[in-house]
């Protein structure tokens, strides 16, 4: 316990969100809520938690994917109704015109060129960086082939999405795919910047659990070098990095998220083989 708090406190994502003044501390607790919810099989509780994060902060949505492959029909029911009932509630309150505006704005803000900017922690502005130039938001990239930076991106994005799916298929039932999801949400959501990466806290912790009970010094050593990516305050968005090819140095945290991404997926897959090991002794 002392040192899960070590590891909470120690994580710079939390005091972004007090210095910022944003809500991911209160949407981290309700994916807490659903991942319990999750585990215990409660799919009213869980459909109402990924609604409720999903109408608060348009995030979540990738685990409406796991909630179809584990066929958690009633959760997805539940995450329809409470999205509905609240944009209903809301209805006379806003008037339609502002959930238009709502949407309109969230569809062009996610093409915006600032999203090319190194504070943005993600796989499109790791390729919108080095590859698509724009005369203020990102004037010195390697070079300029816009078409290669979205190529890239959508690739690199797909194959991302595809092997978390295919994981989480083939696994009965395993939290670590739950916290997988929570990090391909993060690092495939373009304005995802460090105060989104409080969430990352539910897989550290998720992995911090199967680490205990099946200790590994390699697994170890990249489960605390992905922490610190994610958890120190490191010079990401300095001028001395974000130049040309120095700016692959700009990208801790999407690191950190990705070599998370591929423990909790290995331990996954690892916990899969011992099952069917204690099945056929």
């Amino acid at each position: 316990l002392p040192l899960a708090f070590i590891i909470s406190l120690a994580f710079q994502p939390l005091y972004a969100n007090i210095a910022f003044g944003q809500v991911y501390i209160f949407i981290f607790f309700l994916l807490v809520l659903a991942w319990f919810a999750y585990e215990s099989g409660n799919e009213l509780l869980l459909g109402i938690s990924i609604g409720l994060v999903f109408i608060l902060k348009t995030a979540g949505i990738f685990l409406l994917i796991l909630l179809v492959i584990k066929k958690k029909w009633r959760g997805l029911l539940w995450f329809f109704a409470i999205v509905v009932f609240l944009f209903a509630v809301t209805l006379p309150i806003f008037g339609l015109d502002s959930w238009s505006a709502y949407f309109s704005k969230l569809l062009d803000y996610s093409s915006s060129p600032t999203f090319s900017v190194t504070a943005y922690q993600t796989i499109h502005s790791f390729f919108h960086h080095l590859f698509v130039f724009d005369e203020q938001w990102n004037p010195e990239p390697i070079i300029n082939l816009p078409v290669l930076g979205k190529s890239l991106t959508i690739v690199f994005s797909t194959l991302i999405l595809f092997i978390t799916f295919i994981i989480a298929f083939k696994q009965k039932k395993s939290e670590l795919i739950f916290g997988a999801f929570i990090i391909v949400g993060v690092i495939l959501s373009p304005p995802s910047i460090d105060y989104h990466y409080m969430l990352m806290l539910i897989p550290i912790f998720i992995l911090f659990n199967w680490l205990i009970k099946n200790p590994s010094k390699i697994l170890w050593i990249s489960f605390g070098v992905s922490y610190l990516l994610i958890a120190t305050s490191l010079p990401y968005i300095s001028p001395k990095i974000t130049s040309g090819i120095w700016a692959v140095f700009a990208y801790p945290k999407l690191y950190g998220a990705l070599g998370l991404w591929a423990l909790s997926l290995q331990a996954s897959y690892t916990s899969k083989l011992t099952g069917s090991k204690t099945l056929t002794n």
